[in-house]
């Protein structure tokens, strides 16, 4: 339960931290006068896209929720690709943080409508949430990684259950370590604007580059085990979709550094293999369940003990038509 208590503790920790924390003062070398004001307003298009793929991410996830819980086991679906999903969005939140940080503490610092609040913290919220939705998803992983007969030992479920238990402990402490690198930097007025920016982007790009490769390991996965699982194919559908719209709406919109949209492309991409790749073995799996049906059917004894006529015109074994017995055989009796 580690990565949903982290994240449930840096859900219910950012407004309190808006409210004791104040915005960062700005570095001599900036004026005053060169500096966005703290409420900047979205157009209608960004901003319903924006409430979009926030309510989308949860959208996207219910489905893998779903099957999960109905199946009653996880597996099919690989720690790591969950691993790096939750170290993305942790890398993804600690930058967007650092950066719109300012606009994250607007409420608090100017008499803002809480409409405008909303406004100005979507783009971090929308980030943000991907986080929660991962790591509720990992919880999830290693409270079903159960034994599955002789193609999942209970040892085999065993050691994925430490070791998803171990990688995601990890990520967390990482996640913990970062943040707080992050808020001294932030709130040492030492530290140039420059510094700042530059460990904010630093962290962006290795979130960047956990999102680039997030679902390679599914494939593996799913390659080896030549069945989907408990992989949800709507999820990924889903996926596949908000991913063409975080590039919309961050790199196109919001005009965002490319660290925000463009591992969202690679993303798509293997999204795209891998519901060819489920879409593939599905369709042959289904096909020979029907062959192994069908040779079932042919082989099946009907009324008169034979099977489906094969053996209607055959003599009996070692005798003849009068039953006699032939050469080699035995006579009935």
């Amino acid at each position: 339960a580690a990565p949903a208590a982290g994240a449930a503790l840096l859900l219910a920790a950012a407004p309190v931290a808006a409210e004791l924390l104040p915005p960062m003062t700005p570095s001599s070398s900036s004026s005053s006068s060169s500096e966005k004001p703290c409420y900047q307003p979205q157009s209608i298009v960004s901003l319903l896209l924006g409430i979009a793929l926030l309510t989308g991410g949860l959208v996207s996830f219910l489905p893998q929720y779903v099957v999960i819980v109905r199946r009653r086991t996880s597996n099919g679906l690989s720690y790591a690709m969950l691993g790096l999903g939750l170290a993305a969005g942790s890398a993804s939140s600690v930058n967007a943080g650092m950066l719109k940080w300012r606009s994250i503490t607007c409420c608090h610092t100017e008499p803002l409508p809480i409409a405008q609040c909303l406004e100005n913290t979507l783009p971090f919220m929308q980030i943000f949430s991907g986080l929660v939705w991962n790591g509720i998803l990992a919880v999830l992983f290693v409270i079903y990684c159960r034994a599955d007969g002789e193609k999942f030992t209970k040892q085999q479920a065993r050691r994925h259950k430490a070791a998803a238990s171990a990688l995601f402990t990890f990520i967390l402490f990482m996640v913990a370590v970062v943040s707080t690198v992050a808020g001294v930097l932030y709130y040492n007025f030492r530290i140039t604007n420059g510094v700042i920016g530059w460990y904010a982007k630093v962290v962006g790009y290795i979130g960047a580059c956990f999102t680039a490769v997030q679902y390679f390991p599914q494939i593996v996965v799913t390659v080896r085990l030549r069945e989907a699982g408990s992989l949800s194919l709507g999820t990924l559908l889903i996926q596949m979709l908000g991913n063409v719209l975080i590039v919309v709406y961050q790199g196109v919109l919001n005009r965002e550094d490319f660290s925000a949209w463009l591992p969202n492309v690679f993303a798509f991409v293997e999204i795209v293999v891998l519901v060819t790749l489920v879409l593939v073995l599905y369709l042959r799996n289904r096909t020979q369940t029907q062959r192994n049906k069908a040779m079932l059917d042919v082989l099946a004894p009907d009324d008169d003990g034979d099977t489906d006529g094969l053996l209607d015109n055959a003599a009996p074994l070692g005798a003849d038509g009068d039953g006699g017995v032939t050469e080699g055989g035995t006579r009935a009796a």
